[in-house]
C-alpha cells in the first residue's frame, strides 16, 4: 500500500511529478484554500501542495489524495495530521493550512474514520486535534523558546590582518 501512495505522491527528483492542481471555473465557485501535505518515508521529507475549496473537508482531501484509482480503504487508511494528532474527516478547511502525513493499516484506518463519523459535532477525543491554519500558528517572538533557538547567531566580526 505505501507503494500506491509514494507512485502518487514521491519526492521531487524521483521519476513522478507532483500531481497537478485542478482549479474549478465555473460561475459561483468557490474561494480556494491551499493545503500543504508533508509526507515523510525512509528519511526523505517532502511536501505537496494542493488547492481545495475553502470549506472542504479533511475527508474530501484525502479522497483527493488518492485519486482517480483509490479505493474507500486506501482514504481511510490516510490520516492527517496537526501537532501528531489526527485532525477529524469531518472538519473543515477554511484557510490555508499543513497537515502531516500518516499511513494507517487498513483496520486501524477503518476505525478511526468509524470513530470520526461517530463524533462529529462533539467535543474532540483526546487523540484528535482541531485544524490549525497558518494565520494561526503563534508568532515567533511569543513562542517559549530562548532567542538563540528563535534566530541564528549573528557572524563574529572579521578582524583585518
Amino acid at each position: 500500500k505505501t507503494a500506491v501512495f509514494l507512485a502518487l505522491h514521491c519526492p521531487p527528483g524521483h521519476a513522478r511529478a507532483a500531481p497537478s492542481v485542478e482549479r474549478q471555473t465555473h460561475a459561483g465557485a468557490s474561494a480556494m484554500v491551499n493545503v500543504h501535505v508533508a509526507f515523510s518515508y525512509s528519511g526523505k521529507n517532502w511536501t505537496h501542495s494542493f488547492q481545495v475549496d475553502a470549506g472542504s473537508t479533511v475527508l474530501d482531501l484525502k479522497e483527493r489524495l488518492v485519486a482517480p484509482k483509490g479505493s474507500r480503504e486506501d482514504v481511510e487508511s490516510i490520516e492527517l495530521q496537526q501537532l501528531g494528532r489526527r485532525i477529524p474527516d469531518w472538519e473543515q478547511i477554511c484557510e490555508e493550512a499543513t497537515l502531516d502525513f500518516n499511513l494507517l493499516w487498513a483496520e486501524d484506518g477503518a476505525k478511526r474514520a468509524a470513530e470520526d463519523a461517530e463524533t462529529k459535532g462533539r467535543p474532540l477525543q483526546p487523540d484528535r486535534q482541531r485544524l490549525q491554519t497558518m494565520s494561526k500558528q503563534v508568532p515567533r517572538e511569543t513562542r517559549d523558546e530562548p532567542p538563540e533557538a528563535a534566530a541564528p547567531a549573528a557572524p563574529a566580526p572579521r578582524i583585518a590582518p
